[in-house]
């Protein structure tokens, strides 16, 4: 029964190197191409970038010229009333400053005195006093214009953020992917020792309770391969959630797919870092995290500047030049506008000023609390890439000395080895020091995942996986 569990577990072992052998692989690189180009929430940033785009469009059509007509007529009881006519085009400009042209015509016996009765023309401005160092149009403006500039900023964090996650899972994957290869090279060597025991207990110069403790080595990692395994499937879920193809539909994963990468990073030299500093000169200018919340500012320092505004009286002035009919006059002079003209102001002033003083008081306060959010920030970044060089370098050399365990454990196992099949060794000492050489490889390849990791994390902190 014994030996039949054994051929079965072998054939199945044999079924999986083949299907692996004919398996598709996923290198690193490819698998973030795949993220960044289909991922769905880097998607939704890219619409959110369009967006902020659009709504910069949507506050320069305050400044759009705009024509506008309106007509009038009553007739009652066959008596004409009055008829109004009037076509007018208005200019904004950028200092708050109007300019205005139209057309007039009012005809009727009983059309409101206020009006010019025939056909007029007029061309004018109004000027908003208080609004010529600043007004909504331009705050708008602005602010639409940093907010778009701040969503590119904010897309390339989501971008940033986003790979990172993405290279830890791929990382996870190919560990666990590793660790899975590691127990079937175990699986394959004590299969071979449990049929050199066996043949030696029929010839009678191993006792039997060598082949029952052979046996157990196995079956224990035979139920280590099944946690290593349902470790491996797992992880390939977690990682086909960053797949995706087209029209955002979720890749269809397979059991087939496999990392080609096995994890190989032992010497210090092949981190090919940068010097920290280069990671830390003008972050507040390259990290998206810090460029989005410079912008911030910047969108508060224009609130700050409106609001300062309101507390000012309003003052708008009216003028227009009045003319005969449509024709241009054959001379605009001194005489001419003193005679034909339209003029007016409008003022008001709160008195206590609560609402404008308020207003600016909060705009002020939100601002210095967005500073201080950013100095902080500044701070945790420059922190977290220190923290993650000093890891990498840290843990490039505990490999280099687990490298050094492994070759020296390798060499007491293999004198084990060679004492165990001349008599001169037991079978529990050879499986201790086989078994401190799977845990000593095994760490490295925890190491060295965790180095990938760590790498990935100082370009991540620097804002620079883009």
């Amino acid at each position: 029964m014994k030996k039949s569990k054994i051929t079965l577990i072998f054939f199945f072992n044999l079924s999986i190197a083949i299907a692996q052998s004919n398996s598709k692989t996923l290198s690193k690189d490819a698998f973030i191409v795949i993220v960044k180009k289909y991922h769905p929430i880097l998607q939704q940033a890219k619409i959110d970038t369009e967006i902020a785009s659009a709504n910069v469009r949507e506050s320069r059509g305050a400044f759009d010229p705009t024509i506008q007509s309106n007509f009038e007529e009553k007739t009652f009881d066959n008596e004409n009333y009055y008829s109004y006519i009037n076509t007018s085009l208005t200019i904004p400009t950028w200092y708050g400053i109007d300019l205005k042209l139209g057309l007039e015509e009012v005809l009727g016996d009983k059309s409101d005195p206020e009006y010019t009765l025939g056909q007029t023309s007029f061309a004018g401005v109004k000027i908003g006093v208080n609004e010529l160092i600043f007004d909504k149009r331009r705050a708008a403006l602005r602010q639409a214009q940093a907010i778009s500039k701040m969503t590119l900023a904010d897309q390339q964090l989501t971008t940033n953020d986003l790979i990172f996650e993405a290279i830890d899972a791929y990382w996870k994957w190919a560990l666990d992917y590793q660790l899975l290869q590691i127990v079937n090279e175990a699986i394959r060597v004590n299969q071979d020792r449990l049929r050199f025991v066996k043949l030696e207990f029929e010839l009678g110069s191993r006792p039997a309770i060598d082949t029952t403790e052979i046996s157990a080595q196995l079956y224990s990692f035979y139920q280590l391969k099944q946690e290593r395994l349902l470790n491996f499937t797992n992880s390939g879920l977690i990682l086909s959630t960053y797949l995706w193809t087209e029209n955002n539909v979720p890749f269809d994963w397979k059991n087939d797919v496999f990392p080609d990468s096995s994890l190989v990073l032992s010497e210090i030299s092949a981190l090919n870092l940068p010097e920290i500093n280069s990671f830390l000169e003008n972050i507040t200018s390259t990290h998206p995290k810090l460029i989005g919340l410079n912008y911030k500012i910047n969108v508060l320092e224009i609130e700050k500047k409106l609001k300062s505004q309101l507390i000012l009286p309003k003052l708008s002035l009216n003028g227009n030049i009045l003319n005969k009919g449509y024709d241009a006059p054959n001379e605009i002079n001194q005489a001419f506008v003193e005679e034909n003209y339209k003029i007016g102001f409008n003022f008001s002033l709160p008195l206590f000023l609560r609402e404008s003083r308020g207003a600016y008081r909060a705009a002020n306060l939100k601002l210095q609390s967005t500073q201080i959010e950013n100095k902080y920030t500044i701070t945790i970044i420059e922190n977290k890439i220190k923290s993650y060089f000093n890891e990498s370098f840290a843990l490039a050399e505990q490999i280099k000395t687990t490298e050094l365990v492994l070759d020296l454990y390798k060499k007491v196992y293999q004198g084990e080895r060679i004492k165990f099949e001349n008599g001169e060794s037991t079978l529990f000492l050879l499986n201790t020091r086989e078994n401190k050489v799977y845990e000593t490889n095994s760490k490295i390849y925890e190491l060295k995942a965790k180095l990938n990791k760590s790498i990935a994390g100082i370009y991540w902190s620097a804002g620079q996986l883009k």
